[in-house]
């Protein structure tokens, strides 16, 4: 569960390649960066996915060289005119082996709306993501994220958070993953988080909640339900009990589609939950209005047939 694959944990010798090798493969890689970038400098889509770059240090040297040409020459390089921005709408990365953001060349850049830093090697989520104000879609599943910045907040125009497969526990996740009012659908599945994130619900648009294959074995507060959004609850195979389960999920919110599959809850006990025939008219409403999804799991019965 959560670090993709073993690569947080793999062995150091790994990491000690021939230094000539590694020295042609980069050579090779800041050329493959090179005709990327006069392509992504007309697209504004900046595509470096399953390069086994390691680094993208390149891209700092290029803004601050580019950056000089343009205030002593005027030269057109792909940045604005003030030498400042650099116009990016799509940055990917994933399947490198990245465990840095270069930085110099993301305080530059303006109006992103999409980053994908998925099956890297981060460890947390850096400050520098947090400045881009633009971004409605983040994925950064599949790393080795631990640590959030405080910063995240301010990221009031996100629609889609993937932190799925990280190293997240219960209290980055229930305190700097609040006030994202845009935030629609937020993975959190495979991570270490052994409570609920409550605070997450308050999120006002938040329809879409993925916390499957973590540990989550305590009590479900029944505070928020009731002004929650929410309408998809994936909380498969943690090791929730019936008893930890609140009410008002199924009493008083506007979930409709529940997964409760691998936790140590039987179909019976959930049938004598109060509210469970609120909860099954309402997924009756949604199915009937084409508003559900994965249906290959009979959520009826909430995946525990």
């Amino acid at each position: 569960m959560g670090c993709f694959s073993a690569k947080c944990h793999s062995d150091k010798s790994n990491k000690a390649k021939g230094t000539e090798s590694s020295k042609n493969q980069m050579t090779i890689s800041n050329d493959k960066i090179s005709a990327k970038l006069a392509t992504a400098r007309n697209t504004l889509n900046y595509n470096f996915e399953k390069m086994k770059l390691e680094s993208l240090e390149i891209l700092n040297k290029l803004a601050t060289k580019n950056s000089i040409k343009e205030k002593n020459k005027g030269e057109k390089s792909g940045l604005n005119k003030n030498s400042d921005e650099i116009m990016v709408k799509v940055f990917s990365a994933n399947n490198n082996f990245l465990r840095n953001i270069p930085k110099e060349f993301f305080k530059k850049v303006t109006k992103i709306t999409k980053i994908d830093f998925s099956y890297n090697e981060f460890q947390e989520i850096d400050e520098i993501i947090s400045e881009k104000t633009t971004l409605k879609i983040l994925l950064l599943n599949n790393n080795c994220v631990s640590f959030i910045s405080k910063g995240f907040q301010n990221l009031k125009n996100l629609k889609e958070l993937n932190l799925s497969h990280n190293l997240l526990n219960y209290s980055e996740v229930n305190e700097k993953l609040i006030g994202l009012e845009n935030l629609e659908n937020l993975n959190l599945s495979h991570n270490k988080i052994k409570t609920f994130p409550i605070k997450i619900i308050k999120n006002e648009k938040l329809l879409d909640l993925n916390l499957s294959y973590n540990l989550i074995e305590s009590a479900i507060s029944n505070e928020f339900w009731d002004n929650s959004n929410l309408q998809y609850l994936e909380l498969s195979f943690n090791k929730l009990t019936i008893n930890e389960l609140a009410d008002n999920i199924f009493n008083c919110s506007n979930v409709a589609n529940l997964n409760l599959k691998g936790n140590k809850i039987l179909l019976e006990e959930l049938k004598h939950k109060k509210g469970f025939e609120k909860f099954v008219e309402r997924r009756r409403q949604k199915k009937e209005q084409g508003f559900l999804h994965n249906l290959a799991i009979n959520f009826d019965f909430c995946g525990l047939d």
